[in-house]
């Protein structure tokens, strides 16, 4: 846990191997990509659990969202058994990780959390790069320094975190004003 920083964090999980983890204080917010490891000489990866650990002991975390993913159609085709067994073994990591280090947290499938925070778009991975762009303006969604197009994991996990803070603060997620940015609302 990092000793400069006290504030509990809302915390947003998008459990894929390209994910992202987000964390929402109070004065701020902060997503990084989900840690991986190469996995033998091809360009595949696998989840780097000691790193996954790293990040939830980086800051206290006062409530978890983690999306929870099942087997479905995307953009029209079915996806395959290997990589909706990737996904899975990445929503098992998280919450086992979540559990041992006693964080609460809630699973949430997309469909949840896109109906309350992309309420009025397409619910589409562009909708959700352009929320956090416009209520996060000063986290990157840029992967790295010579990247150009938003990381939508990133997004997500953002998107995430602001259901979790929504729904800490009591409010009905289904019910919310998700076009004036959370710092305007406040006043």
């Amino acid at each position: 846990m990092n000793s400069d920083d006290s504030q509990s964090a809302i915390l947003g999980i998008d459990p894929g191997l390209d994910g992202a983890v987000a964390w929402i204080f109070p004065d701020r917010a902060e997503a990084r990509i989900v840690p991986t490891l190469p996995a033998g000489q091809s360009s595949k990866r696998r989840f780097d659990a000691r790193a996954m650990v790293e990040y939830l002991q980086c800051y206290p975390v006062e409530l978890a969202i983690l999306e929870a993913v099942s087997a479905a159609p995307v953009a029209g085709r079915v996806q395959g058994t290997t990589s909706m067994f990737s996904f899975g073994r990445g929503l098992g990591l998280w919450e086992g990780i979540l559990a041992a280090l006693a964080i609460p947290h809630v699973a949430v499938t997309p469909q949840v959390w896109k109906k309350s925070i992309l309420a009025g778009t397409a619910r589409d991975k562009p909708a959700a790069i352009a929320f956090a762009q416009g209520f996060f303006p000063d986290v990157s969604l840029l992967p790295g320094p010579r990247c150009r197009v938003p990381h939508d994991g990133l997004a997500d996990a953002l998107c995430l975190a602001e259901y979790g803070r929504r729904l800490r603060a009591g409010r009905s997620c289904d019910l919310l004003d998700t076009s004036t940015p959370p710092e305007v609302r406040a006043r």
